[in-house]
C-alpha cells in the first residue's frame, strides 16, 4: 500500500504541473491572439490615417484652384 501511496503524490503533482502548463500555454495563446488583434487594428488606423492625408492633400490642391481661378477673375477685372 505504501508504493502506491508514494505512486499517487508524484502523479498528483505531475497532472499539476500539466494543468498549470496547460493554464499557462492558454493564457499564452490568448496573449497572442490579442496582439494579433491590436496589430492588424493598427494597421488598418494606419492606412485609414493615410488614406485621409491623401484625401486632405487632394482637398488642399482643389483649394488652391480654386483660389488661383478666383485670382485670375479678380485680374480680369481690373
Amino acid at each position: 500500500m505504501k508504493a502506491n501511496v508514494t505512486n499517487t503524490k508524484p502523479e498528483e503533482q505531475e497532472n499539476e504541473e500539466f494543468d498549470e502548463e496547460l493554464e499557462n500555454d492558454l493564457y499564452l495563446f490568448e496573449l497572442q491572439k490579442r496582439l494579433n488583434k491590436m496589430k492588424k487594428d493598427r494597421k488598418k488606423a494606419d492606412q485609414d490615417a493615410e488614406l485621409l492625408k491623401n484625401r486632405l492633400n487632394l482637398l488642399k490642391g482643389e483649394e488652391n484652384k480654386v483660389i488661383i481661378f478666383d485670382f485670375r477673375k479678380d485680374m480680369e477685372k481690373s
